[in-house]
């Protein structure tokens, strides 16, 4: 399970309290040095930069500036008209260059939807770094997510940790009828990939005349998101 180790730096690398917090700002250290040196790093003023947390690469996370305040960690950057994002956002800063251990992985996800939770801040908000300064820069680097399509694909992932999608048990039952149902249990929760997998079965199964046309446009319209 997660932990967070509160380490808070001195607060000359820290600024006013955050103006309102709208937006989690994902980093990379570009270093392969551990959060402890890091957030050495971080606390020395003359450096101007800080984020709210660092996750080791044992999957450990230090929170090391309060969560209600500023750190320095976006600099000039714009997003849905908002600029320089360090007053309404957390960052995180995820120890590493271009490779990451599984457990970091795992620890920055449920920081992830712990934050998205607290604060209610939508996946679409969760953001790289790269996303609001792309003038700049490059981070998180794509190996963090490798594992999902894109960036998009990885908030989607967030959103279903968080909220599996219901089916119902109508539902479940036009999906068998069909012979595209592949969610576990039909009274379970379907995932969203779950759900996927049986829209593109629809959709393949679409050429093939013997289906009901009704039965096909009440299983689509009730698989939509």
């Amino acid at each position: 399970s997660m932990k967070i180790i509160k380490s808070h730096i001195s607060n000359g690398n820290y600024w006013s309290l955050l103006e309102s917090l709208k937006y989690i700002i994902v980093h990379h250290t570009w270093t392969n040095a551990s959060a402890k040196n890091n957030n050495k790093y971080f606390e020395n003023k003359d450096n101007y930069v800080s984020a709210h947390f660092t996750v080791d690469f044992n999957g450990d996370i230090y929170e090391i500036v309060p969560l209600d305040h500023q750190a320095r960690h976006a600099g000039e950057s714009e997003w849905n008209w908002d600029t320089w994002l360090n007053k309404y956002s957390l960052g995180i800063e995820i120890c590493g260059i271009d490779k990451f251990k599984d457990a970091q992985k795992i620890a920055v996800e449920e920081l992830l939807i712990k934050l998205m939770k607290d604060y209610n801040i939508p996946a679409k908000n969760v953001l790289r770094h790269a996303d609001i300064a792309p003038w700049r820069k490059t981070d998180v680097h794509p190996n963090f997510y490798k594992q999902h399509w894109d960036w998009g694909d990885y908030q989607d992932y967030l959103i279903n940790k968080m909220q599996p999608m219901k089916i119902s048990s109508n539902n479940a039952k036009a999906a068998r009828d069909l012979w595209i149902w592949s969610g576990s249990n039909p009274h379970d929760k379907a995932s969203k990939q779950e759900v996927a997998s049986m829209l593109v079965k629809l959709a393949e199964r679409m050429l093939d005349w013997t289906i009901n046309k009704t039965t096909l446009e009440t299983a689509l319209a009730k698989y939509k998101d």
